[in-house]
């Protein structure tokens, strides 16, 4: 019986999250946050994390590099190489992302 109820508790907890996200109000990136034109030559490249806002993604991690690489197709190859302190080990993930032109700002 408890069980059933804690399920029942963590499912309706789920689903008032989703309609609150659903509702709350998505705020458009500001004109002036976008870099255009986007000069990819000086973004390769290797860029060590000076500093950083918690996250889960990040946690325990020290010395965060990452690695920028243009791909032949235009992409850039994201390689991000860090060393977990708790696991005393290192770690890798790699990505890849596109470049965009900013499109003009909503007025």
């Amino acid at each position: 019986m408890r069980k059933e109820k804690t399920i029942i508790a963590v499912t309706a907890a789920a689903g008032l999250a989703g309609i609150a996200y659903a509702l709350w109000p998505k705020r458009k990136v500001p004109a002036g946050t976008i870099v255009d034109p986007f000069d990819q030559e000086r973004y390769l490249g290797i860029w060590h994390e000076v500093a950083r806002l918690p996250s889960i993604i990040e946690k325990d991690l020290h010395d965060v590099k990452e690695e920028y690489i243009r791909n032949p197709d235009g992409t850039i190859k994201v390689i991000t190489r860090a060393f977990n302190k708790v696991k005393n080990k290192p770690v890798e993930a790699t990505g890849t992302m596109k470049a965009r032109a900013a499109r003009p700002a909503d007025n």
